[in-house]
C-alpha cells in the first residue's frame, strides 16, 4: 500500500495575524532563514493557531494521509533569542503558569520576585530598564528571569503537542505517524533543547548535516538510543560526501 503524508511547520500561513509570535517590540517575528520570503512564526499559545494547524491536519488526513510532519517543532520556544514571544496570548499563558507554579520560592528569588503579579514585558521594561528588541536580545541570555520563561515556552510546547496527538488519534481509526524535524538532536540529553519532543515523535525527518561524518553517526545514533525512527533528509555538498554519508547511514 502506498504510504504518504503532509506537513505543517512553525510558518504555516494563517487567516490573521493574531497567532503569530511577536517579538519585545511587539512586532511579528520571522526567523532568521526566512527573510527573503517574510513567512511569519507562529505561536501556539494562542487559540487561532491551535484551530488552523488543526484544520491543515484534519485536510490532510482527509487527504489520506499516513502521517504529518511537522517542520521546525520548536515553535515558540524557537523564538526565545530571536527576542519573542510577546503575543499577547503568551504573555496572558505566562501569568497562569506563573500562578500554577508549586514551587512558590523560585518566585521570592531576587531579580524574579513579584514576575506572577504583571505583564512580562512590563516587569523587563520597570525591573531591568529594557526598552526594545534589540537591547532584550542583547541581555536575554544574563536575565534571572529567562530560565522561568524559556521553561514556560517549552512547557507550553510540550502542552500543545499533548493535545495535538490527541486530536489526531481522534480523526481514524487507525493511529496517525507524527514526524518531526529533529536533525539538531545530538545526544540523547535533557540539555539538548530537542529531547523533550521525542515523546511525541514517531520517527525524524531531519535535515541531516553531512559535513562531518561524526556528527552523523551520533545523531543517528541518538535517534536509535530513544526508539525514534529516522529519515535523514542529507544537506548535500559533493557527490562524493553524499556517497559516504549513505553508506555511513547504512
Amino acid at each position: 500500500a502506498a504510504w504518504f503524508g503532509g506537513a505543517l511547520n512553525a510558518s504555516s500561513r494563517l487567516p490573521t495575524d493574531d497567532g503569530v509570535a511577536r517579538d519585545f517590540d511587539g512586532n511579528p517575528i520571522v526567523a532568521p532563514w526566512a527573510k527573503g520570503w517574510g513567512a511569519k512564526w507562529v505561536t501556539t499559545a494562542h487559540p487561532d493557531t491551535v484551530k488552523a494547524l488543526r484544520n491543515q491536519a484534519t485536510t490532510i488526513i482527509a487527504a489520506g494521509a499516513d502521517s504529518i510532519q511537522v517542520d521546525e517543532p520548536l515553535l515558540q520556544l524557537h523564538t526565545a533569542s530571536w527576542g519573542g514571544d510577546f503575543n499577547s496570548a503568551t504573555l496572558d499563558g505566562f501569568r497562569q503558569y506563573l500562578s500554577a507554579n508549586p514551587d512558590r520560592s523560585v518566585l521570592a528569588l531576587p531579580g524574579i520576585a513579584g514576575l506572577d503579579k504583571t505583564d512580562y514585558r512590563e516587569f523587563l521594561k520597570s525591573q531591568y530598564g529594557i526598552k526594545d528588541t534589540r537591547e532584550y536580545r542583547r541581555r536575554y541570555r544574563s536575565l534571572p528571569t529567562t530560565e522561568i520563561w524559556t521553561r514556560y515556552l517549552r512547557d507550553s510546547v510540550r502542552q500543545y503537542f499533548a493535545e495535538f496527538r490527541s486530536y489526531l488519534n481522534g480523526l481514524r481509526t487507525r493511529p496517525v505517524a507524527v514526524s518531526m524535524n529533529l536533525g539538531e538532536l545530538d545526544r540523547p540529553n535533557e540539555n539538548n533543547r530537542n529531547f523533550f519532543l521525542t515523546e511525541f515523535s514517531d520517527y525524524a525527518l531531519a535535515e541531516t548535516p553531512i559535513a562531518r561524518v561524526d556528527e552523523l553517526v551520533v545523531r543517528s545514533a541518538t535517534l536509535r538510543a530513544l526508539g525514534v525512527g529516522f529519515v535523514p533528509s542529507l544537506m548535500p555538498r559533493s557527490t562524493a560526501e553524499n556517497r559516504v554519508a549513505i553508506v555511513t547511514l547504512y
